[in-house]
């Protein structure tokens, strides 16, 4: 059996005019909506069933079905969104903070616990990173030797602290293209977490003259898995794509070890159906 999970960074209305230089006047919200419902359609029709949002606060309200699909997302704009015909959510398995939302969802088809992730982590100047004679290279890779891979370590020590899962998966915008600088990526190999290159650049910046196109996101998988799903359908940097991002997919395979029984993860765990309001949820 396998899982099929997409990763996205859906952006907000506001970004979404200021990249194509549009009139909020000529060019109504209610459009890029569906827009973004387009989107979600066509990721489903390449299988995925579990999403790993970031920047969601259009997509949770507006892009969503609530008859297909269930989820939780912190006000931050991290998000898991999840077809409750095939997963069910475990109490006392939500884990939230700075940068992350994290959740267990039981299988119902193979009886297996996947952990999901979403993380969007901080951001940092990549240009200044490219050259060592750029002016804020050092205080750059001070801040992200010294804050942000320490933070981002201690996260994925404590989303693998204990194995109660059988399948761990992150999506991510790490913020951070691993051909520029491949720290942060280093921090997710470490806790033994594995990830493929997109094929393309993931992340259009209109903004940066040096960088306008950028790899920036990421599915990492605690087993190995396959490339991700090419998405013919969507450019980057298209007026169609709702957002400054691509969204990326992969299957993975579930492992054919069975780490506890059903019974023991029903002792431990119990169905998650309410969740407090520091989180918006349609449970």
């Amino acid at each position: 059996m396998t899982v099929t999970l997409a990763t996205y960074n859906t952006a907000s209305y506001s970004d979404y005019l200021a990249i194509h230089k549009l009139d909020k006047k000529k060019f109504s919200e209610d459009t890029r909506n569906e827009m973004g419902k387009k989107v979600i359609a066509l990721l489903k029709n390449y299988g995925a069933e579990i999403f790993a949002l970031q920047e969601s606060w259009d997509a949770l309200d507006h892009w969503l079905d609530p008859k297909e699909y269930h989820w939780i997302g912190r006000k931050s704009g991290e998000a898991i969104v999840w077809n409750p015909k095939r997963f069910t959510p475990l109490a006392g398995s939500l884990q939230s903070g700075d940068m992350f939302i994290a959740l267990d969802l039981l299988d119902q088809q193979t009886n297996k616990v996947v952990r999901i992730a979403s993380m969007h982590i901080i951001g940092y100047n990549l240009e200044a990173l490219q050259s060592k004679d750029h002016p804020q290279h050092q205080d750059t890779l001070h801040t992200l030797q010294k804050e942000t891979e320490p933070k981002l370590s201690l996260i994925l020590k404590t989303l693998t602290a204990e194995n109660s899962y059988n399948l761990c998966l992150i999506g991510s915008d790490t913020n951070s293209d691993p051909s520029i600088y491949t720290g942060i990526h280093e921090c997710f190999q470490n806790q033994g977490f594995s990830y493929t290159n997109a094929q393309a650049s993931t992340n259009y910046n209109p903004f940066s003259q040096k960088l306008p196109k950028r790899n920036l996101d990421f599915i990492f998988t605690s087993e190995k898995a396959s490339t991700y799903l090419p998405l013919k359908e969507l450019k980057l940097g298209d007026p169609q794509n709702p957002s400054d991002h691509l969204p990326l997919i992969q299957t993975i395979g579930l492992p054919s070890s069975i780490l506890k029984t059903l019974t023991s993860y029903f002792t431990s765990h119990k169905p998650l159906k309410k969740v407090n309001k520091q989180f918006i949820s349609n449970l």
